[in-house]
Formats: structure tokens, sequence, C-alpha cells
């Protein structure tokens, strides 16, 4: 048997979905679009290539597709576009999603969020991206005051439209629920960590709080929208943000850096700083190659090369 050594780039959407593949030549070799749930709309194949049928066993969320049952696998569960669009088997995590189906897929939002391996929600928004994707909106010695001084912060600010649902990212209890200067309205959730002691998370500038103090809540549930308060009344458009703590040291806490640590580590989508610009970040890893989230999106440019054999 001769086997070709095909070299390919996958173009992605928003989603991680194969669009396009091209060859060496940057010839679109297979054209991909789909329905919302996965579903495979087009499927066209160009060039001399077209003699290797299903070049692109990577497609929706960039997935691998088997061909003769038709099911992506994920990791958890396989998921079935072309007739359930939903999972095979239960949610391994349905019973902190009641009010969710089992056996849906990412919320019943497909067309903006990705759910990566068919597990558990633990980000505080659905849509992770950290504003303007710039350094000095994530934790620590990241901004300057005028005179050059490095200047602290202390959590990440998520970009979010006002009116976005925000989400506890652990089993807890709401220990505070208030307005307070810069933070505008607030939300603290303290939770058990791992280890036994206890944490905090604290949301703020939201426009609306859905809890009340000594409420227990489920990781994953809808705890409040977010707004503009605080010191972020007059950011418009992409400023707009969620901004999330994570605190050791107590519910509530004075400036700087004490009793806080960096937010990534106990969110499932982590930033890190750009390699190639510092005063930028990008994700760490793809979604559909982060283990432990439920749903998120990445950029809507993301080639990648394979090497496929035929």
């Amino acid at each position: 048997m001769i086997k070709f050594a095909i070299s390919t780039t996958l173009i992605h959407n928003h989603l991680g979905s194969a669009a396009y593949l091209t060859n060496d030549a940057g010839q679109v070799t297979q054209t991909l679009n789909y329905l919302p749930y996965g579903e495979d709309w087009v499927d066209i194949q160009n060039y001399a290539e077209t003699r290797y049928p299903r070049l692109g066993i990577y497609t929706y969320n960039g997935k691998e597709k088997d061909y003769e049952s038709g099911f992506h696998y994920y990791g958890a569960r396989y998921y079935w576009s072309e007739l359930l669009t939903g999972w095979l088997s239960v949610d391994p995590m349905a019973d902190k999603y009641p009010s969710l189906s089992p056996y849906n897929y990412c919320a019943w939002n497909p067309v903006k969020l990705v759910d990566p391996d068919g597990m558990e929600i633990t980000d505080p928004l659905k849509v992770m991206i950290v504003r303007r994707m710039k350094t000095s909106n994530t934790f620590g010695m990241v901004r300057h005051y005028r005179g050059g001084k490095q200047k602290p912060h202390q959590g990440i600010d998520y970009y979010a439209p006002v009116g976005t649902a925000v989400y506890a990212v652990k089993e807890g209890t709401i220990v505070d629920v208030g307005s307070l200067g810069d933070y505008g309205k607030y939300i603290t959730l303290e939770f058990t960590q791992e280890d036994g002691t206890t944490a905090w998370a604290f949301y703020a500038h939201l426009s609306v709080q859905s809890v009340k103090i000594g409420q227990q809540v489920n990781e994953g549930d809808e705890i409040g929208l977010t707004g503009n308060t605080g010191n972020a009344n007059t950011m418009k458009g992409d400023d707009l943000h969620l901004h999330f703590e994570y605190r050791t040291g107590g519910p509530s806490l004075g400036t700087g850096l004490t009793g806080r640590d960096d937010p990534n580590l106990i969110v499932d989508t982590k930033f890190v700083i750009d390699s190639n610009d510092p005063s930028k970040v990008v994700q760490s890893e793809p979604p559909h190659q982060n283990p432990g989230t439920k749903c998120n999106v990445q950029s809507w440019f993301n080639p990648s090369t394979n090497t496929t054999e035929h």
C-alpha cells in the first residue's frame, strides 16, 4: 500500500471548528460549514486531494469525527451532531446543573460557545476574554502610576457587555452582597478549597445581584449580571467588564495585593503573557484542549498545521 503524506493547514472559526483546509501551496483543499449544532452543511473538497476522502477529521469544535458513526469525541462523552444534536450519554456533572438537560450541548448556546470535554462549568463567565487582552487588566503589579511606579491590580478584568450572566465558580455560600466605592455593586462567594482552607471569589461592577447573603450556590449557578457600576460607570464598548478577584485573606480586604492571589488559579480559562508582546495576553490553551471547562470560545482565526497520511 502506498501512502501519500499531505500537509494541511486548518483554518478555524471562533468555535474552533475547521472552516478551511489548505495545502502547502495555500490552495483551499476543503471547505467546511456547519449548522448551529454542528450538522454538516457544506463539505467541499478541491484539487487533487479529492482522491483522498475526508481530509479533515478534526471538524466541528476541532474534535475528531468518526465518519462511520458520525460521532465527535470530546473526551468525557461522544457528541452526535447529525441527528441528536446532543450528547450520547448523561453529563458527568449533571447533578450540578439541575436546570439543564443532562444531554444538552453547551447550555443550548452553540453559536458562540464551545464545550471542550463535556464536563463542568467553572468560569465566572461563559465567554472568557481579558479586557482588550492587555496585561494591565490581569492580576499583579501590572499597572503604573503617572510617575512610572508600579501599581497593583487586584484581579482580572474579563470583557463582558452590560447584562452578561455571571456564574459561581465554586460550590459555596454567598457571604456579602452590596455596593462599595470603585467596585460598585459586588458579590462575595465563600468556598472551601481542595486543601480544606477557605477562600473567596469576588465579583464587581455588577448591575444585578441575584443572590442573598447566606444563600447556598452550586458551581455554575447564575448569581448576577455584569454592569458598569463603581469606577466603571464611564466605560463603554470593549472596556465593559467583570472585575473578578480570588481572595485568600478574607472576604473584605483593603487596597494592594495582600490577601489576594491570581484568579487564574481557580478558573479554567487561563491567560498568560504573550511571548511576542509582553503588553498583551493570550489564552494559555485553546478551549477545545482545556480539560474541565464547560463552555468557552476561542479567537476568530487560529490556524494549525497537521500532516495527514493517506
